[in-house]
């Protein structure tokens, strides 16, 4: 055998991303190997770009016997395994092919690299990693079984090494739209039950079904799973650690946040001190309103990280984004929370040096220093950090998030450096004239314009605000031309154009109704603004813009509307804990401490951390008892744990 690597994959229906898998490791492998299990798409086709060794294999819900018929098509000295959602970056692969060059295969050993993951922002983890086998020589006894999650073996039942490689492959393949688009839930979930139906499952199995149901958002289902895998697992197996990490991820999405504390501190105990694993528990305390022990947690998890890298150790157990981005950006969050913005500009920092393409770190710092700095000072900071003006592509980013933020002044600054406004949206657009106090241009705007833009969601949104600050009803009907989703919102502002047609809000109204006054005040249109908020002044539009309005930071309505509900015995619960909070920030214990008990009176199951916030702050015992009684009526199971005993 003359060829060194045969790359051997199994597809169906992958025109999406098969090219780019392709295209990624074409120079570094000798042949390229496809079995095709049914496809109806392109797929095929742009296989064909790529190579001859094209098969077709009838599905037979097995993805052993698929991959073993690539194998019996290989000819090289390694196999290498990969999926059509998978890529390999260049340094990679090269180094793969200069290790595989120097190496004899042997049946003593096969190789394994890390697969990296890429979750959407649902899931806790955003990007895990996971160590899989994927490189072993070819035509010395290596198959595959399992008919799903299959695992390679050699067929005389020999054992061997495994030895981790340096190596990484990237994989987009359970972001939420392709599972959706390849029915991949649908599918595996036929092939665990086929299992089920025929075999005795193993604790391996019970962990990969409860793996699957995780992903499917089926906690219950999953954890019966998983828990029977902790049980009866091998402990030392490399797939058990993987089942605690699903276990932990499973009971964050559940909110069962004493249970995930309990897994790590009763179970991950020699793990404790990575990065991702202490941004978890930093996460679990947040969660519980333990914020001071949280902070800790994170600002170890992201020296811990540091120190990592500067050994050139691994720096996290399984999810770098929670190991290395999550501990800096919670920091910020919760720095912004409390009103220091110097350290949340600090952490932020800190997270911009280390991506500068973090755009959720880029609005989260636009939105701060809007608080107190001028337009100029913000883009000259901007610029020594992120070099803005020198790139095109940031500048118009900036643009377009000044604009979302109301920040007039900055917006048009970073407009003027456009090529051209329409690298913005039409809702951006708008959304500038509306900024800039503009009928006549927010008008020029909606000239010429094809029923699909004026129909799209956001332009709806931004058209009916014009149409409500500037009395412009005509503009609401050039929406009426195609389907939109913001029909109730049209109609709301259609009835309030005509004033013989106000009547008291009704219920179902008080979204839209809030929506529209939220955004008034931060287009700073607050003369419309205060023209309607004594209209839908309900108790619960009025809570609801109290806390909207404290959370960007706009502290004075935020407060008047807070003293207007407390005067009426109006407050909500999540006004409540707001207030706590606040006075929490301004050492006022005592008022502190009555809001959270107003707020647990408020609701007939009241979140956990409500009763944890007020023991940890409260100094009478006499009282801290009666809070942790009633704490162990409502939450049993969660009242021994010894977090709780130690608040």
């Amino acid at each position: 055998m003359n060829k060194l690597i045969s790359l051997c994959m199994i597809v169906k229906n992958e025109e999406q991303f098969l090219e780019r898998c392709l295209r990624s490791v074409e120079k570094w492998v000798d042949e390229i190997i496809i079995v095709d299990t049914g496809s109806t798409d392109r797929t095929k086709e742009i296989a064909q770009a790529f190579t001859n060794n094209i098969y077709d294999f009838k599905w037979i819900n097995d993805f052993a016997a698929a991959r073993n018929e690539a194998l019996k098509h290989a000819t090289g000295k390694w196999i290498l395994i990969l999926d059509a959602d998978e890529y390999m970056e260049e340094k990679d692969i090269r180094g793969l092919r200069d290790f595989l060059a120097g190496e004899k295969p042997s049946t003593e050993f096969v190789y394994r690299v890390t697969v990296r993951n890429f979750m959407d922002s649902s899931n806790h983890t955003g990007i895990s990693e996971s160590p899989i086998l994927r490189i072993f020589p070819n035509r010395v006894g290596f198959e595959y079984y399992r008919p799903i999650h299959e695992q390679i073996r050699l067929a005389s039942g020999s054992s061997y090494q495994i030895i981790a490689l340096p190596f990484q492959i990237l994989h987009s393949g359970y972001l939420e739209n392709v599972v959706a688009s390849q029915n991949k839930h649908d599918r595996n979930m036929s092939i665990f039950e086929q299992m089920m139906s025929h075999t005795k499952l193993n604790a391996y199995d019970h962990s990969m079904i409860g793996q699957q149901l995780s992903m499917m958002r089926k906690s219950e289902e999953a954890l019966q799973h998983l828990k029977i895998a902790f049980t009866y697992g091998d402990k030392s197996s490399p797939w058990f650690l993987n089942n605690l990490w699903t276990m932990l991820d499973v009971y964050l999405q559940s909110q069962k946040h004493i249970e995930a504390w309990n897994l790590i501190d009763q179970h991950m105990t020699e793990y404790t001190d990575y990065p991702d694993i202490r941004c978890v528990r930093g996460i679990i305390l947040i969660s519980l309103g333990l914020r001071e022990q949280a902070k800790q947690e994170l600002m170890l998890a992201h020296r811990e990280a540091e120190n990592r890298a500067r050994l050139q150790k691994n720096i996290t157990l399984v999810s770098p984004n929670l190991g290395m981005r999550m501990p800096l950006w919670l920091l910020a969050v919760m720095f912004e929370n409390e009103n220091n913005f110097q350290s949340c500009i600090h952490y932020l920092t800190l997270l911009l040096r280390a991506d500068d393409q973090d755009i959720e770190a880029w609005v989260k710092m636009v939105e701060i220093l809007s608080l107190n700095e001028s337009a100029a000072n913000i883009a000259a900071f901007l610029n020594r950090l992120l070099d803005v003006d020198a790139v095109p592509q940031k500048v118009v980013a900036m643009a377009k998030i000044s604009i979302s933020l109301g920040n007039q002044q900055l917006a048009q600054y970073y407009v003027d450096r456009l090529p051209s406004i329409d690298r913005l949206s039409l809702s951006e657009q708008l959304r500038y004239a509306l900024l800039s106090k503009n009928p006549i241009t927010f008008e020029q705007f909606l000239k010429n314009r094809t029923v699909e833009e004026l129909a799209e969601s956001a332009a709806v949104k931004m058209i009916i605000l014009g149409s409500i600050v500037w009395s412009r009803p005509e503009w609401i009907e050039l929406c009426n031309q195609g389907h939109t989703d913001e029909s109730v919102g049209l109609q709301f502002a259609k009835d309030l154009l005509q004033p013989a047609l106000t009547k008291e809000l009704d219920s179902s109204l008080e979204p839209v109704a809030i929506d529209i006054l939220s955004q008034l005040y931060f287009l700073k249109a607050w003369d419309t603004f205060d023209s309607l908020i004594d209209q839908f002044s309900s108790a619960a539009v009025i809570n609801h813009l109290a806390n909207v309005f404290l959370s960007k930071h706009f502290v004075q309505p935020a407060m008047q509307f807070y003293q207007h509900l407390l005067d009426h015995n109006e407050l909500d619960a999540t006004s409540c804990e707001n207030l706590a909070l606040l006075h929490i920030i301004d050492g006022k214990t005592d008022e502190a401490l009555e809001f959270w008990e107003h707020a647990i009176l408020l609701q007939p199951e009241a979140p956990i951390r409500l009763f944890i916030q007020y023991c940890y702050y409260c100094s009478d015992a006499s009282a801290k008892a009666k809070m942790k009684a009633k704490l162990a009526s409502q939450y049993p199971d969660d009242a021994n744990s010894p977090l709780i005993k130690g608040i």
